[in-house]
């Protein structure tokens, strides 16, 4: 669902996408998947017990590789009933920051980012 590239590759061959998924025992989107088009290689990154937005790229200034940024969610964590925001590193999807909010956001943010 919602996938999503480096704008800067919009209407250009690019390697990377980015898309949130489900896994078999959720019924809503509580993955991040980063695929590499050329290969078909996957990273998953999974937010168990959450409910996950649409993953929004945004390329780090001067990159020189399609993968080069951060990947931008919102989330609910079920469990807690709270929402947090997360930046994962487009490379590998590790996290880079994540923060719990006091209230709950539904995972519907929509949006890209476009250099100035």
């Amino acid at each position: 669902e919602f996938p999503r590239i480096n704008e800067e590759y919009s209407s250009k061959k690019y390697k990377y996408a980015y898309f949130g998924s489900r896994t078999d025992d959720e019924l809503f989107l509580n993955s991040i998947v980063k695929l590499n088009t050329q290969s078909n290689d996957t990273i998953i990154k999974h937010f168990p017990g959450c409910l996950i937005s649409e993953p929004i790229f945004t390329a780090q200034p001067n990159a020189s590789n399609e993968d080069e940024g951060v990947i931008f969610l919102n989330a609910i964590d079920l469990q807690r009933q709270l929402s947090f925001i997360a930046y994962l590193n487009a490379k590998d999807l590790s996290v880079l920051y994540k923060a719990y909010l006091p209230i709950q956001i539904p995972p519907a943010l929509h949006g890209i980012t476009l250099k100035k």
